[in-house]
């Protein structure tokens, strides 16, 4: 009504009045209506600014009453509306000058003597500050001038509300530390921990705490205790903590660490004699009262928003305990270890940290040291880079890792992932799946590569047998790792040259790893790996001077000496022991806590190509081979062997203070003189072989093993020849006396259909009584011993030439003369003489030879059989063909 009545006032021509304005405080005018109106109209009327004319009860914002003079123009004074219906006398002036009047301020405090006739006691209208009594009307220049308060709108007055709720929080957490003791803070988190885990946090060094620039946190000599019962080394120890959270993102809901830094942590992992295990965490969850537990369990309310949380507000990243016990979930549905969601990592280090681990119940024992690693993470569900480096036996080893969503990872989820670990001797990396929800699991594809296997052995403290083997070694297979598992598909292994193909599975789960494998392999050669005392150096000139060394020397040149045979070398023991050629390989398993036979079980099936041992050379084959406790059991199913076949046994018992071993081995229609040459550089003997043998024996060194061997064994020659040598030809020349030149041709051989015997072992002394060897013209029977560890043969033989036009099964030889002989000294060096002793022994022997000598001659006189090469058995007999290599006539 009151602006209905001014409009209508103004409107009159007869009752023009002054205006004036306030703004910021002061007050200017007065101002005519055209001033005002054309101010209006260029904008120096601010729709802020406040207006009052008399007979207005209050002032007025130009706003509220802008449509008063908006209208009309400065030509039209018809049509344009009035303002006021009357001008003060005293302001007529003013209407004529200049708008520009209105830039005098007039504060209501520069004008005291208008002030002085104000009743100071006049009651103030409650609704309108500023002006008298209800109805009473004062002099414009008695009322008090508004100050600007300008319309704010929701959103800048919500910015402000908040900027306001900031500052005081900031000052409040500034102030904190002022009046929040840091004994509270370091007690109420001791109280948490031990509340969580079921262990005692201990803070022997001082807590500090800061908010300036961050809330920072310092907890000094921090340990974090073993269960009840578990003695050692605490589980953490921290020679410092350090956490620095940013003040601003933490208001905003979110937590961005500025640092948190772990300052020589000591990580103690022990299993005690009874197996428990000091990492893994059991709590009582129904009794203890804390964070994301339900109501019931707490026996406390919570307040809305505290202690209750959705699975997508929290994560419990309890996968980083490695207990099933943590992994669990509770009973609010979520485990109590939580973190935010949206929480950034900025320096998270850990500097110059120890991992050990202590086995009590076999004295196992490890410690890793100079762990320092360092995190880049900008949000939990964004990737994680980790790269680091720490020690483990003297040597450093670099750590890379890429985690595609750690809060996948702390969720018990799984999370694609790239992990790297090298050191000097090699390079593992493995791409695929992790996850932390039982232990560590494992998804994905691995590759390995070393330079040395043997060095990686002996940094890992596993003994390897010396030798040259054991070099370059590289791996790839799709690869499974759960906390009992190890699975490896699609396996390709390649070591010194050899490739091998398959699946492998190892159970972690016992105490000792159980390895089950089937490979493929292209070739096993073992040549690298006879390395020692106990095998031979395959070098050209080592393999030379094992050939002078060989068997060769049983029949080499004798020198007569005034009618005496020399020995050939020497009998003395230091005499063989240099010139022996340590041919035997002793597997040995060993005794020690570190050997690889002891630190798993193994189940192993090996098809191989080809196998190659020294000389020999293995076709294809099938090996099952099982080891159990330090003990090797391996079967050779099936081998191709010389154009015959081999099968057999070979069982390894290690033990302390010695190593038991049997062998049971069955060779069938091998080509003998390839296989003896390859075998033994034994190059005497053609024609088809059959070997048995079955021997025990034990000890550390090689030496003990053969000084305790015990068995038996046979081996048979047939349809072969000795070569090199002409048998009758030797004893034709014995028997005029020649002693020189019994040297091996190339060109002679001695036909025989069997060459075998048997012979039992007695603590490393091979016996036999039943030498055989049956040709055209010619029996030797024999006995004698071999001492395995001396390698010393002591035989005595009794060739004997015969004629037989019958064949060699007749019922009796026509003609027939033998002669005792001795080899006896070194295997490699041995001395060849006549029997003296055994001819003395028997001296109608001889008689015996004679007599059946002239027999044959008197029957072939009187006719009594007629021989198709009579003057061939006369030359034979009577020697006069030294020439021919069978030494007389043959019956085919």
């Amino acid at each position: 009504m009151q602006l209905e009545q001014a409009h209508s006032e103004m409107n009159d021509p007869s009752n023009e009045m002054q205006w004036y304005l306030a703004r910021d405080g002061k007050r200017y005018g007065p101002v005519s209506e055209d001033d005002l109106r054309r101010m209006y109209a260029v904008g120096k009327i601010k729709p802020t600014d406040h207006l009052w004319r008399q007979g207005l009860t209050d002032w007025r914002e130009a706003s509220d009453v802008s449509e008063l003079f908006a209208s009309g123009s400065d030509g039209d004074d018809q049509a344009r509306p009035r303002l006021v219906r009357r001008a003060r006398p005293e302001q007529e002036a003013a209407r004529a000058g200049s708008s520009d009047n209105i830039l005098r301020a007039e504060p209501l405090v520069d004008r005291p003597e208008l002030n002085a006739g104000r009743r100071q006691d006049r009651a103030l209208n409650p609704e309108f500050p500023g002006v008298g009594a209800a109805g009473d009307v004062s002099d414009p220049r008695f009322l008090v001038v508004p100050q600007y308060q300008p319309k704010r709108s929701v959103v800048r007055t919500l910015i402000y509300v908040v900027a306001a709720i900031l500052i005081l929080a900031i000052g409040g957490l500034i102030a904190l530390p002022m009046f929040l003791p840091a004994d509270l803070v370091r007690d109420q988190i001791v109280a948490l921990v031990k509340a969580e885990t079921g262990r005692d946090l201990i803070v022997r060094g001082k807590t500090k705490i800061s908010a300036v620039p961050n809330l920072w946190l310092e907890l000094r000599d921090v340990t974090l205790a073993n269960p009840s019962g578990v003695a050692g080394d605490p589980l953490i120890r921290l020679a410092a903590l350090n956490v620095d959270l940013k003040i601003w993102p933490l208001l905003s809901g979110r937590v961005e660490f500025a640092q948190f830094i772990l300052k020589d942590p000591l990580i103690a992992l022990r299993i005690d004699r009874d197996g428990r295990k000091n990492w893994v965490f059991k709590t009582n969850k129904s009794d203890a009262p804390g964070l994301g537990r339900s109501d019931k369990t707490a026996g406390v309310e919570h307040a809305p928003g505290i202690g209750r949380t959705s699975p997508n507000d929290i994560v419990h990243p309890v996968g980083f305990l490695g207990s099933a016990q943590a992994a669990a979930p509770d009973s609010a549905g979520i485990g109590s270890y939580f973190l935010p969601r949206d929480i950034h990592l900025g320096d998270v280090r850990v500097i110059n940290g120890t991992l050990t681990f202590n086995d009590e119940r076999n004295g196992v024992e490890h410690k890793v040291n100079a762990i320092n690693l360092s995190v880049s993470l900008e949000k939990l569900s964004e990737p994680m880079k980790a790269e680091g480096e720490f020690t483990w036996r003297a040597e450093e080893v670099l750590l890379k890792a890429d985690i595609n969503s750690p809060l996948a990872l702390m969720g018990d989820q799984s999370s694609p992932v790239n992990l790297n670990i090298s050191a000097r001797h090699g390079s593992a990396d493995f791409i695929g799946n992790i996850s932390l929800a039982d232990g560590l699991n494992l998804s994905g594809n691995g590759k390995a590569n070393v330079t040395s296997l043997r060095s990686l052995a002996a940094w890992f403290g596993i003994h390897v047998p010396p030798g040259a083997g054991f070099g370059p070694m590289s791996y790839r297979s799709a690869l499974s790792v759960d906390s009992q598992n190890v699975a490896l598909k699609k396996v390709v292994f390649t070591i010194d040259g050899m490739k091998a193909e398959g699946d492998i599975h190892v159970d972690i789960s016992k105490d000792r790893p159980y390895i089950k494998a089937d490979l493929t392999l292209d070739r096993l050669d073992l040549n690298p790996y006879l390395g020692g005392e106990s095998s031979v150096d395959l070098n050209k000139n080592s393999l030379r001077e094992t050939e002078q060394r060989s068997l060769t020397q049983l029949i080499e040149k004798i020198n007569t000496s005034e009618g005496k045979a020399e020995k050939i070398g020497s009998d003395s023991p230091e005499s063989a022991a240099s010139s022996s050629p340590n041919r035997m390989v002793t597997a040995s398993l060993g005794g020690g806590d570190d050997d690889f036979s002891k630190a798993v079980d193994a189940d192993v099936t090996l098809s191989v190509s080809g196998i190659f041992y020294e000389a020999i050379k293995v076709g294809k084959s099938r090996l099952v081979a099982k080891l159990s406790g330090g003990n090797l059991t391996a079967d050779l199913k099936e081998a191709e062997l010389y154009g015959g076949t081999a099968t057999g046994q070979i069982v390894l018992n290690s033990g302390k203070p010695l190593q038991k071993f049997s062998s049971v081995f069955e060779l069938k229609n091998v080509s003998a003189l390839p296989f003896l040459k390859d075998a033994a550089t034994f190059d005497w003997v053609s024609g088809k072989g059959a070997f048995v043998f079955d021997l025990v024996g034990a000890g550390a060194t090689k030496k003990e093993i053969l000084a305790s061997l015990q068995g038996k064994g046979k081996f048979t020659f047939t349809d072969g020849a000795l070569e090199g040598i002409n048998i009758p030809r030797m004893v034709r020349a014995f028997q005029k006396g020649q002693l020189s030149n019994w040297s091996r041709e190339e060109k002679l051989k001695t036909d025989f259909s069997i060459f075998s015997a048997n012979f039992t072992v007695e603590k490393g002394l091979a016996k036999t009584k039943d030498i055989t060897f049956k040709g055209p013209l010619l029996r030797i029977d024999g006995r004698g011993t071999v001492n395995l560890p001396k390698e010393k043969i002591d035989l005595r033989l009794q060739p004997k030439l015969v004629v037989n036009f019958d064949g060699q099964a007749g019922q009796q030889d026509s003609a027939g003369f033998n002669f005792p002989l001795r080899i006896k000294g070194s295997w490699h060096k041995p001395k060849i003489s006549p029997d003296i002793e055994g001819i003395a022994n028997n001296p109608e022997a001889i008689g015996e030879a004679v007599a059946q000598a002239k027999k044959t001659l008197d029957d072939l006189k009187k006719g009594k059989f007629k021989p198709k090469n009579f003057e061939d058995l006369i030359k034979g007999i009577l020697n006069k063909d030294d020439r021919e290599a069978g030494g007389g006539p043959r019956v085919q």
